[in-house]
């Protein structure tokens, strides 16, 4: 199935389970951390392997992004049977520096569900979290987190 196919199965939804696609939390605060940062590279490195020269990303200034929104205060969907993480993503568009401080905005980007293969329900909820300068206003990027919530076959 092609990316566009498979775009065209999932029909968007303005809320479920009461979540609303759009909703936002309030703007936290979120240091940059370099000791963080380092921390959860060495746990990376015991699996992966020893990285070289690396400096911090959005990725340790946010590491699980789903975790992030829902820490923020955004309420994640629990109407089917089975709640499963969909996977992350980040964009940056500028550096961090240790000690920075930046501020974080999460929303409910959009709701989308469609039927499986097998005929169950399956809701895509994306979270969206936007990092910016205090000040400045200058974004210095965004990830998303995507909870699945599913319908087990009957």
């Amino acid at each position: 199935m092609s990316l566009v196919e498979d775009a065209e199965t999932w029909q968007a939804l303005d809320e479920h389970d009461g979540v609303r696609a759009g909703e936002l939390t309030r703007p936290r605060r979120l240091p940059v951390d370099v000791r963080r940062a380092e921390l959860l590279q060495a746990a990376v490195d015991l699996v992966l392997g020893p990285a070289q020269g690396r400096s911090v990303t959005l990725q340790d200034v946010c590491p699980d992004p789903l975790v992030h929104a829902l820490q923020a205060g955004l309420p994640r969907p629990k109407a089917l049977d089975r709640q499963i993480d969909g996977g992350s993503s980040w964009t940056q568009l500028l550096g961090v520096e240790d000690g920075e401080q930046l501020v974080s905005v999460s929303s409910v980007a959009s709701i989308e569900e469609r039927r499986t293969s097998r005929g169950s329900r399956l809701v895509r909820t994306t979270f969206l979290t936007e990092l910016m300068r205090p000040g400045t206003g200058e974004r210095v990027g965004w990830c998303t987190g995507i909870s699945l919530d599913l319908e087990v076959a009957r």
